[in-house]
């Protein structure tokens, strides 16, 4: 479930309405910072799962697993174009044992780093194999070693699309839009819709206080909590 962007607006602006400055959260002001505040905290996120503290299942939402069959000549695999970050990548191994029985099973291809590469690529007693691979990452692109590994699966993070809050006019004022609004949406390059935030509804809160950072607005968990009781109330 994606986090709706006119929720996380509001409850900006009721937080920010302690602020004398910045009552008035227009549609530019809070597009401007909504897509920041989404790669600050998809970053955060990152970084916990690289150091063990969470899965790369928190971003479900932006997670993307797909199959390659690697140039033999080359061993490169062109990053998608939608690539923001690698989580892991793998291999499956068919075999045949001696009664004609065929299984299969599936191998983790190791990402190391340019320093480990030479001391792997020239170990005699356990060099990469079609099997056992090893890959290593580049601009545009992730070299795998041996090149003619063949078929592999890449699961990453892609790019959200741009949260975006479109609108209406009504009376001077500025009136969320789900559809039909008058704004170019980025995402489309055309006038009408909005975009919610492409993350797990967990991570509203996230949103929420990231947003108000960017503005220059000190939040407190009391200030989320009051915010969405009275958002609730409204209702």
């Amino acid at each position: 479930m994606a986090v709706d962007v006119n929720e996380v607006k509001q409850r900006v602006e009721l937080i920010c309405a302690k602020d004398q400055k910045t009552i008035y959260l227009n549609a530019d002001k809070f597009n401007k910072y909504a897509p920041l505040a989404l790669d600050m905290v998809i970053s955060a996120q990152r970084k916990k799962f690289e150091a063990g503290a969470t899965s790369s299942d928190a971003l479900s939402t932006i997670k993307v697993r797909d199959t390659f069959n690697i140039d033999p000549d080359t061993g490169q695999l062109t990053k998608p174009d939608d690539f923001m970050y690698y989580t892991t990548m793998y291999k499956r191994v068919y075999s045949e044992d001696k009664n004609g029985k065929q299984s299969s099973y599936v191998n983790s291809i190791d990402l190391v780093s340019d320093s480990e590469l030479g001391e792997r690529l020239g170990n005699q007693l356990k060099p990469p194999t079609k099997s056992f691979p090893i890959a290593v990452q580049y601009d545009g692109y992730i070299q795998l070693y041996p090149e003619n590994v063949g078929i592999v699966e890449l699961i990453y993070l892609r790019e959200p699309l741009q949260p975006f809050w479109n609108y209406t006019v009504s009376s001077n004022e500025q009136v969320y839009a789900e559809s039909g609004g008058v704004a170019t949406n980025p995402n489309t390059g055309v006038a009408g819709s909005s975009t919610d935030f492409e993350l797990p509804y967990q991570f509203k809160d996230d949103l929420i206080w990231t947003i108000c950072m960017l503005l220059g607005v000190t939040v407190r968990q009391p200030d989320l909590t009051q915010a969405s009781l009275q958002l609730n109330q409204g209702e």
